[in-house]
């Protein structure tokens, strides 16, 4: 169970500890130029990340939570994502370095007891591809998606809070725990991000959202043999990192791109073209955030109707994309 006391504790504290954190990166990083790009400090990924896991060690302590192993796994290679994706900031490796770099990583997950996708009806070889290949998929779509002031923040704020409630709904008390704190802590992260930034989270920041929802989406059981078509809510939680990394796979390689090599191809730059504003663009991601959360929640409680929902706003979504951003092509 959750122990509210200590659960306001340690969001008081996660929220306190990153804007404390934050104010002190700031005032090092002005002296130390390596820690900038554009002039503007990109430490953020590890403020909200270590805030978040100190004021969840100190709930552990206090209330006495239970976290189970593949939890604990969960974490424990977030933070190396995080701290490995650091030193990308710092060096900017070769796309080939960095995809060798997260392949080991994930491997190293799955031998080290890292909660696997089990799909029933597949071969166990068959679900450790899937798990591969959503970890890889995930984690670089939060990247992918970090390309404006409050964006990857705001839509990261969104999704933590949707996974914490649906842990709470399945009694999954760590993971609660875990994501409210993360919550507390990106909100205050966000209060010097957004436009015009003061601070950025680096491909540490979002690698590390990206791989702990990744993981968090696996560890959370809500999809048994009783309702197998449940595996579709964390598509759903997850739908705006997951189509805009999509967007960028169709439309590169129609213009002789590779996937994963920079262009100004993101769904967020072509609105800008567009004449779209800044903070509009930011805004309209929330609210494809939100409405695809509700729809997932829709889908978890009332399956017929969030089903119809569901294929009314993935219509809204495939015509926006190829009237407004692919009509002119």
């Amino acid at each position: 169970m959750i122990n509210v006391k200590f659960l306001i504790l340690g969001i008081g504290l996660s929220f306190s500890l990153s804007l404390i954190i934050l104010l002190f990166f700031k005032l090092i990083s002005r002296h130390l130029p390596e820690f900038n790009s554009r002039n503007v400090p990109f430490l953020g990924g590890l403020t909200f990340a270590i805030a978040a896991l100190a004021s969840f060690s100190f709930y552990m302590k206090s209330a006495k939570l239970y976290v189970p192993v593949n939890f604990t796994v969960a974490v424990f290679f977030s933070f190396i994502v995080l701290f490995t994706e650091f030193l990308d900031d710092l060096r900017e490796f070769s796309l080939g370095r960095k995809i060798f770099i997260q392949s080991s990583i994930f491997l190293l997950f799955l031998v080290f007891g890292g909660k696997v996708i089990s799909i029933y009806i597949f071969p166990t070889w068959l679900n450790y591809l899937l798990t591969f290949l959503w970890l890889m998929g995930i984690t670089n779509a939060f990247n992918h998606l970090d390309i404006a002031d409050g964006l990857c923040g705001g839509v990261g704020l969104l999704i933590a809070l949707a996974f914490s409630v649906l842990a709470l709904v399945l009694g999954s008390y760590s993971v609660f725990v875990f994501l409210v704190f993360l919550s507390a802590s990106l909100f205050a992260f966000l209060m010097f991000n957004t436009y015009p930034a003061k601070i950025y989270m680096g491909n540490s920041g979002s690698h590390f959202l990206g791989f702990l929802f990744a993981t968090i989406s696996m560890n959370l059981d809500y999809a048994g043999e009783k309702f197998p078509y449940l595996v579709i809510i964390p598509l759903l939680i997850l739908a705006v990192p997951i189509i805009d990394t999509a967007f960028l796979l169709y439309i590169r390689p129609r213009k002789k791109i590779l996937p994963f090599k920079k262009s100004n191809d993101h769904i967020f730059m072509r609105l800008i073209r567009k004449g779209v504003s800044y903070r509009l663009c930011v805004s309209l991601f929330y609210l494809a955030a939100l409405a695809y959360i509700s729809t997932a929640f829709l889908f978890y409680f009332f399956p017929f109707l969030g089903l119809f929902i569901f294929a009314t706003v993935l219509i809204l979504t495939v015509f926006l994309l190829k009237n407004v951003l692919l009509g002119s092509e």
